[in-house]
């Protein structure tokens, strides 16, 4: 609906879930919130996992979100996360 405005978030699951379900009651971690309604929206998003030694069980994602602060559009998030 027109109150809907593109954000960012995520959710996970663990190999001893359910299948077909989510952990935590399908819970979810908003990354970053839009300030406005779009036509087309959650197309260019994309995750990896990190394999270094250093970086090791981190994930990193990007996404697409409307609006900013400054005026409206599209921004780009890039955002990393580890597994437990």
């Amino acid at each position: 609906g027109p109150g809907i405005y593109p954000k960012i978030e995520l959710t996970g699951r663990k190999a001893t879930d359910a299948p077909g379900t989510l952990g935590q009651s399908g819970g979810h971690v908003t990354v970053v919130s839009g300030t406005h309604s779009a036509l087309d929206w959650g197309g260019y998003s994309a995750c990896a996992i990190s394999l270094n030694s250093v970086t090791r069980g981190g994930i990193w994602c990007s996404g697409q979100y409307t609006g900013s602060m400054t005026g409206l559009g599209w921004n780009t998030r890039l955002y990393n996360f580890r597994t437990e």
